[in-house]
């Protein structure tokens, strides 16, 4: 029995890159680069062969960056709440 797999879903995958390119404008991160890249060119492969199928290296190249993106922004939101506690004369 086949099991259905889900269309591509180009909003998300427009949105995770648009936020991508935001945190890269302001900090420098090879690893959010790669992702990156490495998503924009099997969008760009689907488009130049129409005739073959991407979207499962699609779908794992997206789900890769999105969650490089909640890492980034987790890990970003921890060093704040830490850099609030040190300059937090009370608290600290």
């Amino acid at each position: 029995m086949a099991t259905l797999v889900p269309p591509v879903d180009l909003p998300r995958i427009t949105e995770s890159l648009e936020v991508a390119h935001t945190i890269l404008r302001r900090k420098r991160d090879y690893d959010l680069v790669q992702k990156t890249m490495i998503l924009q060119g099997y969008l760009e492969l689907s488009q130049m062969n129409p005739d073959r199928s991407y979207d499962d290296k699609i779908r794992k190249a997206s789900d890769d960056l999105t969650a490089l993106i909640h890492c980034t922004h987790r890990c970003r939101a921890i060093r704040g709440s830490t850099s609030d506690r040190k300059s937090d004369p009370v608290g600290g």
